[in-house]
């Protein structure tokens, strides 16, 4: 049993008990949190199913390592709404700058560690996160200790991604698990600059098993969206079938071919804007994957 699930049985026999409930704030968990190489640009993104849980005023988010200050924010004003299916966004004055996504609420530069630290949410959600922050300035950490690409969303439930330095993403990898609904894996990549960049996205399932991956899924589909406008712009179920047959070859002559045939790509040249990859089981299935997405010269 999780712990979210835990403190949202206590809350339910409280209530059933009859005993005096304050507003609540405590169902929320720390979902994602990122922070750029020098620090300035970082977020906290936490996350709840529960209603009621947006009273956060006067309680605080808290982190520390060891050897350093601890540092501490205090929550001056609630959420805006109500909680149920809501995520909220703390970052720093840097990412604000950004002008990319409005936070929710703004903390001093800083004010993570990117080594090894403790993240605690007003004393009722605490992560440990053993793993250094990745810091090459687009991928984040995540809850469950895998890296991915950065997508911080705020409470309105807008979202964004910050760029990499180098104007565009190159050889990016990452891993999850895939489930049904909204539980499907959900990548994001931007190609910035004025030029158009060939791209191969792919993904890995059923060949992870000989890596050692336990749970790999058995037949994993891709599909991509251009998030300007939201239009499906290509997709696949098995990389040696294509809508053009000439991209199976382009695929493998890159060098990024799957390792086997049950595992979708595509070869796409796209123009500058961000883009989602989204990852489904065949006919419902879960299990792990891994999305890759790769710049060709």
């Amino acid at each position: 049993m999780t712990i979210a699930t835990l403190r949202r049985l206590a809350c339910i026999f409280f209530l059933a008990a009859g005993f005096p409930v304050q507003a609540s704030f405590h169902l929320w968990t720390i979902n994602e949190i990122y922070s750029n190489a020098d620090g300035t640009v970082q977020y906290i993104e936490l996350t709840t199913a529960d209603a009621g849980q947006q009273f956060l005023a006067g309680h605080t988010v808290s982190t520390s390592s060891t050897g350093s200050a601890t540092q501490n924010y205090t929550f001056g004003t609630n959420l805006p709404g109500d909680s149920a299916g809501k995520k909220f966004l703390i970052a720093t004055s840097g990412f604000a700058a950004l002008g990319i996504l409005v936070p929710d609420y703004v903390v001093p530069n800083g004010f993570l560690f990117k080594h090894a630290a403790t993240l605690d949410f007003s004393g009722v959600d605490v992560w440990n996160y053993a793993n250094t922050l990745p810091t090459d300035g687009f991928l984040s950490l995540n809850r469950n200790g895998t890296q991915g690409i950065n997508s911080p969303t705020n409470f309105a439930g807008a979202t964004a991604q910050i760029a990499p330095p180098g104007g565009f993403l190159a050889n990016l990898a990452t891993r999850g698990p895939v489930l049904t609904g909204d539980g499907v894996m959900i990548g994001g990549f931007i190609i910035q600059g004025t030029k158009p960049r060939t791209v191969i996205v792919t993904v890995a399932g059923p060949s992870l098993t000989g890596a050692g991956v336990p749970g790999a899924l058995a037949n994993p589909t891709l599909i991509i969206i251009r998030a300007s406008d939201g239009v499906v712009i290509a997709n696949n179920d098995d990389w040696q079938t294509q809508t053009v047959p000439a991209h199976a070859t382009a695929i493998s002559a890159a060098g990024f071919a799957p390792a086997n045939a049950l595992e979708p790509a595509v070869y796409l040249t796209l123009g500058p804007g961000a883009y989602t990859a989204i990852v489904q089981g065949a006919g419902g299935t879960t299990g792990i994957a891994l999305i890759g997405v790769y710049m060709t010269p």
